[in-house]
C-alpha cells in the first residue's frame, strides 16, 4: 500500500504543476511573434496532449506507477487513472524545453554547437531524478514499483534513458523546423527582420513573399509525441532486458 501523503503537499503539488504549465503557456505568447508564436504554440500544444501517453507509460510493463488515490483524476481507463497534474506536468516538461531551445537557438549554437542535443537532454534526465525525488522519495505522492537496486530516491534511474531518448528528438526537430521557418520569405518586412530562433534572420530575397499561416503550428504539433515515442521505444527495450519491477506488491 502507498503511504498516505500530507494532503497539503498533495494539493500543493497539483496546483504547482498546473501553475507551471500556465507559466509555459504565457511564455508561448510572450516570446513568440507571428510565425514563431504559432510554432511555439504547436510545440507546447503537442506536449500538452501527452496525458494518454503518460497513462500508457504508467502501466505495469513500463513505469508501473501507483498514485495516491486522492489525486484529482483526469480520466480512468481499464481501472488505471491519469491524474490531472500528470498531464499538465508532461505538457510543461516536454513543451518548454523545445520552446526555449528554439528561442535561444543562436546562443546554444555559439556555446554548445551540436553538443546541445546531448548535453541538454542528459541534464534534464538528472533534473527529473531530483524533481521526482521530491515528489516520490520525500512527499510519497506516488510510487514506482521497481526493485530497490533500480531506484535513486525512489525514482528509477532508467528514467534518465527515457528522458534523453525523448528530449533529443524533440529539441533537434524543433530546432530544424525553426530553421526552415526562418528561411521562408515572410509576408512583411517587419516579420522578416526577426527569426524564430531568437536572432536576426537573413533578409528576405526576391519578390516572392509567402505567409505560412498556421503551417508552423501543424508542423510542430507532432514533435513532442514523436519524441515520447522514441524515448518509450528505447526504454522498453532496456526494461525488457532488466525486468526491474517488483514481482509481488
Amino acid at each position: 500500500m502507498l503511504a498516505e501523503a500530507n494532503i497539503v503537499a498533495l494539493r500543493g503539488w497539483e496546483i504547482s504543476c498546473i501553475a507551471l504549465w500556465a507559466a509555459g503557456m504565457w511564455l508561448v505568447f510572450r516570446l513568440g511573434a507571428d510565425h514563431g508564436r504559432r510554432l511555439y504554440l504547436g510545440l507546447y500544444g503537442g506536449a500538452s496532449g501527452l496525458a494518454f501517453w503518460d497513462w500508457m507509460l504508467g502501466n505495469p510493463w513500463f513505469f508501473d506507477i501507483t498514485f495516491d488515490d486522492r489525486f484529482v483524476t483526469l480520466f480512468r481507463v481499464d481501472g488505471l487513472v491519469e491524474p490531472v497534474w500528470a498531464g499538465f506536468s508532461y505538457g510543461f516538461f516536454f513543451g518548454i524545453c523545445g520552446l526555449l531551445a528554439v528561442h535561444h537557438g543562436r546562443w546554444l549554437d555559439g556555446r554548445l554547437g551540436a553538443w546541445q542535443y546531448l548535453v541538454i537532454p542528459v541534464g534534464l534526465g538528472f533534473l527529473d531524478i531530483v524533481i521526482e525525488g521530491i515528489s516520490v522519495g520525500w512527499l510519497d505522492l506516488y510510487r514506482f514499483n521497481y526493485r530497490e537496486t533500480y531506484l535513486w530516491w525512489g525514482v528509477p534511474w532508467t528514467n534518465i534513458v527515457f528522458i534523453v531518448g525523448a528530449q533529443m528528438p524533440v529539441i533537434f526537430l524543433a530546432r530544424r523546423l525553426a530553421d526552415l521557418v526562418d528561411r521562408v520569405p515572410t509576408s512583411s518586412p517587419a516579420m522578416a527582420s526577426v527569426s524564430v530562433g531568437g536572432g536576426p534572420a537573413p533578409p528576405a530575397s526576391g519578390a516572392v513573399k509567402r505567409d505560412l499561416g498556421w503551417l508552423p503550428f501543424w508542423a510542430a504539433l507532432p514533435i513532442a509525441p514523436a519524441g515520447i515515442y522514441v524515448g518509450a521505444f528505447i526504454t522498453t527495450l532496456l526494461l525488457q532486458r532488466l525486468e526491474p519491477w517488483t514481482p509481488v506488491r
